[in-house]
């Protein structure tokens, strides 16, 4: 009676898991783009709520832990959305020499430019929503999330309808062009 090898059937699986998740985000770009959103998002509030108590502890100068608040949720969020994208498109920024770093800073240079305007009203947004919510007698890191509840999700849907409008989220786009 002949046996046959067992076949490593998980590794198998993963490989057709991982490739029908890259295939689908690769035809679906515009859920790829909120899938970063949202992941990313939680980290921005995560890093606005941190920097709210820690801002909290030190001064209790509302303007001064909104725009904190703020500036933390840039320094923890956007790097993070930068590597979802990056791992997103990884055939675009990696070759056999290893990363294109050029390229993705070109890229990411791009993406920056191409919502500089919705991140000034974001900037100017969420710290007036969060002072305000602090006015009202809601302490520094409930008004943070609050202020996150209330503006992200308008920046993620501007944030996609602007994707789309300026052709970022298209097949021929020039972030797609190897």
């Amino acid at each position: 009676m002949e046996t046959r090898p067992k076949q490593d059937n998980t590794s198998t699986f993963r490989t057709r898991l991982k490739d029908r998740y890259l295939s689908f985000f690769n035809k679906h770009k515009s859920v790829a783009f909120m899938k970063n959103q949202v992941i990313s998002g939680a980290l921005f509030a995560i890093g606005g709520v941190t920097t709210a108590k820690a801002t909290s502890l030190l001064t209790s100068s509302k303007p001064l832990i909104a725009g904190f608040s703020t500036a933390g949720e840039y320094v923890v969020g956007l790097p993070a959305f930068f590597i979802l994208h990056y791992m997103d498109n990884k055939d675009l920024y990696r070759d056999t020499n290893g990363i294109k770093w050029k390229r993705a800073g070109v890229d990411f240079t791009k993406i920056m430019a191409e919502t500089a305007l919705l991140d000034a009203a974001y900037l100017i947004a969420r710290p007036m929503l969060h002072y305000h919510f602090m006015k009202n007698g809601i302490d520094a890191t409930t008004s943070a999330l609050y202020a996150d509840l209330a503006a992200q999700p308008a920046y993620w849907i501007t944030a996609l309808l602007w994707a789309r409008y300026t052709g970022v989220l298209s097949p021929d786009n020039e972030l797609k062009k190897a």
